[in-house]
């Protein structure tokens, strides 16, 4: 199980896009990484990682909440999104549009 874990972190690390913006690298990548691969999410079933902070208006403008990674996948018509905070604590993971899993539809 170990060896299975090892490859499918390094091969999602490798499909994930250089994230890297400006010198400095994306947030949460290794949250994610690892959440992909607890969820068994192999690197042949990803199609495009998109990490985004995710924004609440204010009366003082937009302040960041914290970060949102869409992970779309080739298996369906939709995306898998995990929610976390600030300081990348997962909130919340999900999918939408057509995707499930057949051995976990609630995370």
């Amino acid at each position: 199980m170990i060896k299975y874990w090892k490859i499918t972190v390094l091969a999602i690390a490798l499909l994930l896009p250089s994230l890297t913006a400006h010198g400095q690298e994306e947030p949460c990548k290794l949250v994610i990484e690892d959440r992909l691969a607890q969820l068994k999410v192999t690197a042949n079933n990803i199609k495009r990682v998109s990490i985004k902070p995710k924004e609440e208006l204010t009366s003082t403008g937009a302040e960041t909440v914290g970060v949102d990674a869409w992970v779309r996948l080739e298996s369906c018509n939709g995306a898998l999104v995990i929610e976390m905070t600030q300081a990348c604590e997962i909130l919340e993971t999900y999918l939408n549009g057509d995707c499930v899993f057949p051995e976990k539809r609630k995370f």
